[in-house]
């Protein structure tokens, strides 16, 4: 079919064309001889008809109860007035009348009408072999006939016995002469005519579908930007439109990676420094208390691996490849042991554990829970001034986890960025605890969702929901 469109356009306009030129000269052939065969027979029952009418409206009577004398006179009058009826309607065909004897009466003479020999001769063969003229078609002179007949009902010798209604056919082979090669006049203009409009067509198409395309290449080179020429076709519009918020989203993505790499690398600087200075410090013997020392760069180590294991579970939930390990556990006896591990890392603020019920079984991953818990905690630890509340509670598509603290809040320019990958908002550090979260409940099936406390309650709050029963759509 050919690589380009315009060539496909083409071929498909013109296959089209062929079909249904070719079609409609193979049904025009067929229809054509039927409606030829159709008024050929329609006439020659048309003169029959008008035969018969005269027979019956001069009351000719059954055979046998006319003598010789009242057929032959009659049948005389049958002749004439089917004479005179002829002379009056104009017929497409010719009338044959022969007497009993298969002689030619009608025409006899060059004013009531010529006939070719050869019919007349070919119409006497037929009623010597049967006595009677079937309807049919015979070839006479490389022309077609088509032949019925009405026979009177004599006993004896009469002078109108047969009467032959002859209808020529047109010939057909001039006919099909002259529809072949206006066919193939009408094909060949057409033809022409279609390249042309599939040419003019498949440029239209093509030509901005190729602008398309030298823009996607150049958003793969990294030289990105929106398109803003308006085109006349819906479906090229629809592909502006989606590759406008492709480039849009892919701009975004790699505004995020800049701010996580900028961030990360700072992060991972500040532990890296310490470490090396007090490495060094305890290498030149600079330092004398090395159990402080070594302490410090314990933390500073332990800080660099939250923030690097952070970085690989994101990565490995982003390409689903994060193992879970979905077994039952009590929600209350859960969160109760994680708070019990967290409340070391600062004393002076209160961990508030609440729920109705004793106990709250549910299907998760333990592990991938307690990481989620532990960055909402340890975030909620920075900004808490003396309570951070959690609360439990069962529902009716699931259970709720609502942790609040009393600290002053999100602000309303980081709020709309909380679970966003990679961004670091005021005092906060990489912004990666947050998204981990984000990333962590939806592997699980479930939402979280954050914001501020309705005054006259101060603090943020943290909501989260997860199915009792485990079931994260692939």
């Amino acid at each position: 079919m050919g690589k380009h469109i315009h060539t496909r356009i083409f071929l498909l306009v013109l296959a089209v064309i062929l079909f249904l030129t070719l079609g409609a000269g193979l049904i025009f052939s067929a229809s054509s001889a039927r409606y030829v065969e159709y008024a050929a027979r329609r006439d020659g029952e048309a003169m029959i008809s008008m035969v018969e009418k005269i027979v019956k409206d001069m009351c000719w009577k059954e055979t046998g109860r006319q003598s010789a004398k009242e057929e032959r006179e009659g049948s005389k009058r049958i002749l004439q007035k089917v004479k005179e009826t002829i002379k009056e309607e104009a017929f497409d065909g010719k009338l044959l009348v022969f007497n009993s004897k298969y002689r030619l009466v009608y025409p006899e003479t060059y004013e009531e009408g010529e006939l070719p020999d050869a019919l007349t001769q070919r119409c006497q063969e037929i009623l010597k072999q049967g006595g009677n003229v079937r309807p049919e078609r015979v070839q006479i002179e490389n022309k077609s006939w088509n032949l019925q007949c009405f026979t009177l009902d004599t006993v004896h010798s009469v002078r109108a016995k047969y009467f032959i209604a002859a209808v020529p056919a047109p010939d057909m082979d001039i006919f099909w002469d002259a529809v072949r090669q206006l066919m193939w006049g009408v094909l060949t203009a057409a033809a022409a005519a279609a390249s042309v409009l599939a040419w003019l067509i498949s440029k239209s198409i093509s030509r901005p579908l190729q602008k398309l395309c030298s823009q996607i290449q150049m958003a793969g080179e990294g030289r990105s930007a929106q398109i803003n020429e308006i085109y006349s076709l819906s479906e090229l519009e629809t592909l502006k439109r989606s590759y406008n918020q492709m480039e849009s989203k892919i701009r975004e993505k790699e505004e995020e990676k800049k701010r996580f790499f900028q961030n990360v690398s700072h992060d991972l600087k500040t532990p890296l420094a310490s470490i090396t200075g007090y490495a060094q410090g305890i290498s030149c013997g600079i330092i004398e208390d090395g159990q402080k020392a070594a302490g410090i760069i314990l933390t500073e180590s332990i800080r660099m691996t939250e923030l690097v294991e952070s970085i690989l579970s994101l990565t490995k939930m982003d390409n689903q490849e994060l193992e879970l390990h979905i077994t039952e556990v009590d929600l209350v006896e859960f969160v109760d042991e994680c708070l019990e591990a967290l409340r070391g890392i600062r004393i002076s603020c209160e961990l508030c554990l609440a729920c109705e019920e004793q106990e709250l079984p549910i299907e998760t991953d333990p592990k991938l829970l307690e990481r989620i818990l532990q960055n909402i905690i340890s975030n909620s630890f920075r900004y808490a001034e003396t309570t951070i509340a959690i609360r439990l509670k069962d529902t009716s598509d699931g259970v709720l986890i609502l942790v609040e603290d009393d600290g002053p809040g999100f602000d309303k320019e980081d709020l709309p960025h909380i679970f966003e990958r990679f961004y670091k908002g005021k005092g906060g550090k990489t912004g990666i605890g947050l998204s981990v979260v984000w990333a962590g409940i939806c592997y699980l099936g479930g939402t979280v969702e954050a914001g501020n406390r309705n005054p006259p309650s101060k603090g943020a709050y943290y909501c989260i929901r997860l199915p009792k029963t485990f079931r994260r759509e692939e």
